[in-house]
């Protein structure tokens, strides 16, 4: 098998699957408590994460397109939720003067007060999990969630490619 070949037993990938299950299921469960405490979906929570993070640091108000590409979400998902959002109070939406098919995002005072509480929240949830977590691994954590993060997002663009690939009829490149 390639596995063992590159040094990795089978069962350690199963191990490593069965850890990325386990992960998902407690991220989901996280989301389910994040959407019962805010009454707002992951995708919601995300989006006002996503404008409060652009207006900290000075970034232009977002299109509403380059924002679904970005949250890896189709538009009409983006839209759904952008409703949502503005139907709360939280967030509007501007049609851009030189495109009108483009509609600009951004934060209202309401909305940004509660990112900013959200914010604050996770700040603290998140502290304390490192606390519990030994000073000199820490480091180490953020590594790994750094370079686990980058080889599955390499993964996720080589299969959208493949997956556009085949739709097209072109056979698969290798390399």
């Amino acid at each position: 098998m390639a596995s063992q070949q590159a040094g990795i037993s089978d069962q350690q990938v199963r191990h490593f699957r069965a850890q990325q299950r386990r992960l998902l299921r407690l991220m989901l469960a996280i989301s389910r408590f994040h959407q019962r405490a805010t009454g707002m979906g992951s995708l919601e929570l995300h989006i006002l994460q996503m404008l409060a993070e652009r207006l900290r640091t000075g970034g232009d108000d977002p299109i509403a397109r380059d924002l679904a590409a970005e949250l890896k979400v189709d538009k009409a998902a983006l839209s759904r939720a952008v409703a949502a959002l503005a139907k709360k109070g939280l967030v509007e939406a501007e049609t851009a003067a030189q495109d009108g098919r483009q509609q600009h995002l951004r934060l209202t005072e309401s909305g940004k007060e509660s990112a900013r509480e959200l914010d604050e929240t996770a700040q603290a949830g998140n502290r304390m999990i490192l606390e519990r977590l030994p000073a000199g691994d820490r480091e180490g954590l953020m590594r790994a969630l750094d370079a686990y993060i980058e080889l599955v997002s390499r993964a996720m663009e080589e299969n959208e490619r493949e997956i556009g690939q085949r739709k097209r009829g072109r056979p698969k490149v290798e390399g």
